[in-house]
């Protein structure tokens, strides 16, 4: 099983960061990473969080200087370059499977990051479903995912008919549930995104 970080429009990553139950077990910032400069090929995104989920990068998603913001919050250091993923060329991150990882309707969990969307959803349009996150084993279909974080839920049915909707999906590796928030991302500047499932009110 992998996890994807995966972009079905062009997306811009400034962090990702998943925590399950208190403990942060994966940290992506893409600004430490060897080679980091504008414009260069990613060939290894270091996992900061200290559980070794190091990414592997898909068909040449490249860094960019276009950043959320240029220091970090809460920590200011200094925070230089994003992670540009273009559809056109099926740009992803893959993270191998990991115990760590295998977090879902059973347990707590937050996924968050920043993102910042150039081709907007629309309900008309399947390409523009956009997952920041989606965990599945290898190419199965998206019914046998584990668990998956929309930031443009795209032609999905069951929303407010925009694309443009956050959302969180649930599975059990054979079918899946679909939550929707009423927030969406109506334009093209950069967003700090999160989801936050809590195991014992069963709550989103």
């Amino acid at each position: 099983m992998k996890t994807h970080f995966k972009s079905t429009v062009a997306l811009c990553l400034a962090m990702i960061g998943l925590s399950a139950n208190g403990a942060t077990v994966l940290h992506l910032r893409f600004d430490g990473d060897p080679g980091v400069s504008d414009g260069a090929t990613a060939t290894s995104i270091l996992d900061l969080s200290g559980n070794g989920n190091h990414a592997t990068p898909v068909n040449g998603p490249v860094y960019s200087a276009d950043t959320a913001s240029m220091t970090v919050p809460l920590t200011g250091a200094s925070n230089g370059y994003s992670l540009d993923l273009e559809r056109t060329n099926a740009q992803r991150l893959t993270v191998a499977d990991h115990s760590s990882l295998d977090f879902g309707a059973g347990s707590a969990f937050t996924i968050e990051g920043y993102v910042r969307l150039e081709t907007l959803g629309s309900f008309a349009d399947a390409t523009t479903r956009q997952y920041l996150v989606h965990k599945k084993s290898g190419n199965n279909a998206d019914s046998q995912l584990n668990y998956g974080f929309l930031v443009s839920t795209g032609n999905i049915s069951g929303g407010d008919g925009s694309g443009r909707q956050l959302a969180l999906q649930l599975g059990n590796g054979s079918s899946f549930s679909t939550i929707y928030s009423d927030l969406r991302i109506d334009d093209n500047e950069w967003h700090y995104v999160a989801v936050r499932f809590d195991d014992v009110t069963n709550a989103v």
